[in-house]
């Protein structure tokens, strides 16, 4: 997406393992990526 720099997310606590594999980061379930 041009011009989106970073994604925020809240994860699930099943979920955040994934996202964190993925390159995010942050803590309780508030992460971001930077792109």
């Amino acid at each position: 997406a041009r011009g989106v720099k970073r994604v925020w997310l809240h994860a699930s606590q099943d979920g955040e393992p994934l996202y964190r594999k993925a390159g995010f980061t942050g803590n309780k379930g508030e992460l971001e990526l930077l792109l």
